[in-house]
């Protein structure tokens, strides 16, 4: 199933945000990802961010909440971002790009076909997804990869302006739970 995150102010209280900086400063998120090898990867709101546009920056966790670490600046101004099983890093606006998020290098990889995108997720079954953010009217949900063209888009329910996907895939069995590493043992009463 694809569930999209919907919120009538990017800023307010449903916006992804994290502390940084010794002035405990707030840096607006316009997306996260996780890389395959599970680190935690955000693209920052351009208007917000010191380096003059959207950044790619790597985020820890700790103790007092949550530290960035600045990575790149994208050649280009994306609205999403969103990490491949592959490791391969796909940017969007209003064109798909690969990312180096080292280096900030953009190479285009097709277009979107539509509105800005505003978000994006990569389902197991190798699919990725976004939901379109229009200047007026209702977000869309639209496939973007594999391929170079865009599939048809399919309106969302609730209608509205949709800022988040999330894809998840129907009939997945949960993972069995890992073995305890120091099991309880007893002892039957003599």
């Amino acid at each position: 199933s694809i569930a999209a995150r919907r919120s009538s102010d990017r800023f307010g209280a449903e916006s992804d945000a994290i502390a940084v900086g010794a002035e405990n400063a707030t840096l607006p998120l316009a997306g996260i990802s996780v890389t395959p090898e599970g680190r935690l990867i955000g693209l920052s709101e351009g208007d917000w961010d010191v380096h003059g546009g959207p950044g790619l920056y790597e985020l820890f966790s700790e103790t007092n909440g949550v530290r960035a670490t600045h990575l790149s600046q994208p050649a280009v101004p994306l609205t999403a971002i969103e990490f491949l099983d592959d490791g391969t890093l796909i940017g969007a606006g209003e064109t798909l790009y690969e990312v180096d998020p080292t280096t900030g290098t953009c190479e285009e990889i097709g277009t979107t076909g539509l509105d800005v995108i505003a978000d994006m997720d990569h389902a197991p079954d190798g699919v990725l997804y976004g939901v379109t953010l229009p200047v007026e009217g209702n977000s869309q949900r639209v496939t973007l990869l594999p391929g170079a063209s865009p599939g048809s888009p399919i309106p969302l329910y609730p209608p509205g302006r949709h800022w988040g996907i999330a894809v998840r895939q129907r009939n997945q069995a949960p993972e069995p739970a890992p073995p305890l590493a120091n099991p309880i043992t007893t002892r039957s009463p003599r």
